[in-house]
């Protein structure tokens, strides 16, 4: 299973060359049933989506997916998360709440993100970039 953030999904749905790969590479883990969603991600996803069919459509296929739950210590981990890497709290807190939902659930965190892969030096975090 693998948490799939925001930046692999957005790139996944552009149409140049450059996204092919990894495009494929989540439609593979789709197919699969591997892919995770957190509720950060899925709200970073629909934002760019103002077309309601559209909309309609993504919200359907994404609540068909696995939802990593916040727990009750997921703001206390990305907090400290910020603070360890001297981040604007407000700037990061969507990336910091999905490094700490993989942390806590022990998955890998598929992230073309600077700030996960930052993360991943001080912290147990696994990252997978397709």
């Amino acid at each position: 299973m693998y948490l799939v953030d925001t930046s692999i999904w957005l790139n996944a749905f552009r149409t140049d060359a450059g996204s092919y790969k990894t495009r494929i590479k989540l439609e593979e883990h789709l197919n699969e049933y591997e892919v995770l969603l957190a509720e950060p991600i899925k709200f970073n996803i629909l934002k760019p989506f103002h077309e309601p069919a559209l909309h309609s459509e993504l919200i359907n296929g994404l609540e068909a997916l696995p939802m990593l739950a916040m727990k009750e210590n997921t703001w206390s981990i990305a907090l400290q998360l910020a603070w360890d890497l001297r981040s604007d709290e407000t700037e990061h807190m969507d990336d910091l709440l999905v490094a700490a939902l993989a942390l806590q659930n022990r998955v890998p965190l598929v992230s073309f993100q600077q700030i996960h892969h930052e993360a991943a030096k001080i912290r147990k975090l696994q990252i997978i970039s397709w």
